[in-house]
């Protein structure tokens, strides 16, 4: 028997141990849309969260090993014949439970067959493995924005060369996600691509942002864009030095400014231009990486 089977017992034996009166619920453990680690779901008692069924239980010495034995049996699964699993499902109903696998290395998995995360739609890892027509279509267009962070990082690892243009698309990934996350002054505080997939430096994530909004035809946008980085100019220097860089006119220091806001609810709009375009010119982009090793 090995680690695998060892943690699937285990987890089977806490299950059995929660109060047995109406169990009825699920655990779905995921891969955490393409990021490292992986995401844990709980069901329990007409599949409420663990977490609501009160402090005691929930902070009992079971629950809390059931919770770190999901993520044991995610790393174990590595060594599994298809494995690792992007999914699995464990189902329950007072005594009875059942493991469903969705396995990463199934013979049979497509983009048309594969199980979609709940939140994050499309499993990262597919993004990595061949980036084409194929997969594209099986996606949504949020799912294909998230993944340029797959397509750069796993360029990056394996060493291969992917279109200038998927980089491109990746700054304004870069920047409309770290904005979403922390705001302005998070994405301009940062000195490199702030998920440090290239370490890209600042002065070209931003020249790329300002040539991906000329391509689309986003001149409004840009002209803010350009604004913002006078402005972030006078608070962190490595601004002002990449302002200089880009030959962007020196203006007054300002306390506020309407083109923080106005950009900001323009960046779902720049999100689906981006995306439109990867459909649109997908052949030029398709990359396959399975062939690659890490680098």
């Amino acid at each position: 028997m090995d680690e695998f089977d060892i943690i699937q017992n285990r987890i089977s034996e806490l299950i059995a141990l929660l109060p047995s009166k109406g169990k009825r619920g699920a655990i779905e453990i995921n891969e955490s849309g393409g990021l490292s680690g992986y995401y844990v779901r709980r069901g329990f008692l007409k599949n409420r969260r663990f977490d609501l069924l009160g402090e005691e239980l929930y902070s009992s010495p079971m629950v809390q090993e059931l919770r770190r034995k999901c993520i044991d049996f995610a790393d174990s699964s590595a060594n599994q014949p298809y494995g690792p699993f992007y999914s699995v499902e464990i189902k329950f109903q007072d005594q009875n439970i059942e493991f469903e696998y969705f396995w990463m290395n199934d013979p049979e998995l497509t983009p048309q067959n594969v199980k979609k995360h709940e939140h994050f739609g499309m499993p990262g890892f597919m993004f990595t493995r061949k980036f084409d027509r194929e997969l594209i279509e099986a996606s949504g267009d949020d799912e294909i924005y998230m993944s340029l962070y797959d397509v750069v990082y796993a360029a990056k690892r394996k060493k291969l060369h992917i279109h200038d243009d998927m980089v491109t698309w990746y700054a304004v990934y870069d920047m409309t996600t770290d904005v979403f996350n922390g705001g302005w002054d998070q994405y301009f505080r940062r000195v490199t691509d702030s998920w440090q997939v290239g370490e890209f430096s600042r002065l070209e994530m931003y020249r790329r942002v300002i040539s991906a909004f000329e391509r689309l035809g986003l001149e409004n946008e840009k002209s803010l864009f350009e604004h913002l980085i006078s402005l972030y100019a006078h608070v962190f220097d490595f601004v002002e030095e990449v302002r200089v860089s880009l030959e962007l006119p020196k203006i007054e220091q300002q306390e506020e400014s309407d083109a923080l806001p106005e950009l900001y609810e323009q960046l779902d709009t720049i999100q689906s231009k981006v995306t439109e375009a990867i459909r649109r010119n997908i052949d030029q982009y398709e990359v396959d990486f399975r062939a690659a090793s890490d680098g």
